[in-house]
């Protein structure tokens, strides 16, 4: 068994598991012990996509709105313990 990757304009569009290589590559799939869904696809490497931006707190939106520059809001989310 080997695990592979089906491939959909340049992008991992599913991972699946081939009886062998050789099935793997009669159905056009790249063997990969690595990439994921959603992974980018140049004909020889793989490449991960870039981590999503997290999403701002209900903290840092509140004071956003309340006005505060994000000087001040970075240093107030630092001093109750909590990332910006």
């Amino acid at each position: 068994m080997v695990r592979a990757a089906i491939i959909q304009d340049g992008l991992v569009a599913n991972i699946v598991i081939a009886k062998d290589e050789a099935n793997a590559q009669a159905n056009g799939w790249i063997i990969t012990d690595t990439a994921g869904i959603g992974w980018a696809y140049d004909g020889e490497t793989f490449a991960a996509p870039e981590p999503p931006t997290p999403a701002p707190s209900q903290a840092q939106v509140a004071l956003e709105a309340a006005g505060f520059t994000e000087a001040q809001i970075v240093a107030i989310l630092a001093a109750v313990g909590q990332p910006s």
